[in-house]
C-alpha cells in the first residue's frame, strides 16, 4: 500500500503516486489532488471570476484526470500538471459554449421553486475548501493593514462604516487602502499560480 501523506513537492514522487493510481490506489489519488489542487483551483477562479463556477470545473477535471489515469497511464508522467490543466481550461471553454447554446428564457419562478435550498455535501466541502484557500492567501499577506482590511470586508463582510471605524481609516482613505490590498492580494496569487499556467 502506498503511503502519501504530503503534498510536499520535494517528496512528492509523480511516477510512483501514477502508478498507484492506476493500480487502484485511493491515498494516491488523493496525493495527486492535494498536489495539484490549489494552483489549479487559483487558476479557475481567476479565469472565470465566479469561485462556484471554478470550483465546479475544478471537480469536474480531477474527475476526468482519475477516471483516465485509472484506465491508462501517461506516456509521460511528467506532463501530468499540463495534462490537469488542459483538462481544466477544455472544461472551462465547454461550460461558455453550453451556455451560449442553451435556451435561458424559461420560467425563472417555476425554477426557482424547484431548486433545493439546501446546498448537498459536495457543494458545501467545496465552499469549504474554497474559504480556507482564500484564508490561507490573505494571511500570507506581509502587510498587517491589507491583512485587516481584506479580512474584514471579504471574510467577516463587516460595512464600510465599521471597517474604518475599527482600523480608524476616513471613508476617502478607505476606498484607497482596499484598492491597494486587492491588487496585493491579486499579485499573490497569480504568483501563486504561475507553476499552472
Amino acid at each position: 500500500m502506498l503511503n502519501i501523506s504530503t503534498p510536499n513537492i520535494a517528496n512528492f514522487d509523480i511516477e510512483t503516486v501514477l502508478s498507484a493510481i492506476t493500480a487502484g490506489e485511493p491515498a494516491a489519488e488523493t496525493a495527486l489532488v492535494r498536489q495539484y489542487s490549489r494552483g489549479l483551483l487559483l487558476m479557475l477562479t481567476q479565469r472565470c471570476g465566479d469561485v462556484e463556477l471554478a470550483s465546479d470545473i475544478h471537480q469536474d477535471a480531477f474527475m476526468v484526470v482519475l477516471t483516465r489515469l485509472r484506465k491508462q497511464a501517461l506516456d509521460n508522467p511528467k506532463q501530468v500538471k499540463a495534462f490537469i490543466h488542459t483538462t481544466a481550461v477544455n472544461l472551462f471553454i465547454n461550460h461558455f459554449r453550453k451556455e451560449k447554446r442553451r435556451n435561458t428564457w424559461g420560467d425563472g419562478d417555476a425554477i426557482d421553486a424547484a431548486v433545493d435550498p439546501m446546498p448537498d455535501q459536495v457543494t458545501r466541502l467545496e465552499k469549504k475548501d474554497t474559504a480556507e484557500l482564500v484564508h490561507t492567501v490573505i494571511n500570507e499577506l506581509p502587510g498587517s493593514r491589507d491583512r485587516k482590511i481584506l479580512w474584514l470586508y471579504f471574510i467577516d463582510e463587516l460595512e464600510k462604516p465599521n471597517i474604518c471605524a475599527q482600523l480608524d481609516l476616513s471613508t476617502e482613505h478607505f476606498d484607497r487602502v482596499l484598492y491597494r490590498a486587492k491588487q496585493r492580494l491579486r499579485q499573490k496569487l497569480e504568483f501563486q499560480m504561475r507553476d499552472f499556467r
